[in-house]
């Protein structure tokens, strides 16, 4: 998949860049976790409204944010971690 297909898969899915979810989560005064937990109340707001084509983006939104900062450590990872 070339950059441009990356990119048109990434606005699809999110409805935004990939970059601006990175600097969504830079710049938000609190943990990434706290970040996906408000995103996912914003989701529960689209959904009542009907809103659905959104409320999956934001979902996909929040689920990149818990995949790409809050995913644990690999166990062997964590053991060396400890260890040092």
């Amino acid at each position: 998949m070339n950059d441009r297909e990356k990119a048109a898969q990434n606005a699809q899915m999110f409805g935004c860049s990939q970059l601006m979810l990175i600097e969504a989560a830079e710049n938000y005064n609190g943990t990434k976790l706290d970040l996906a937990m408000s995103l996912l109340s914003d989701v529960q707001e689209l959904m009542e409204m009907g809103m659905l084509t959104q409320a999956q983006k934001i979902t996909n939104r929040a689920k990149w944010m818990i995949d790409t900062y809050q995913r644990p450590l690999p166990i062997e990872e964590a053991r060396a971690r400890r260890t040092t």
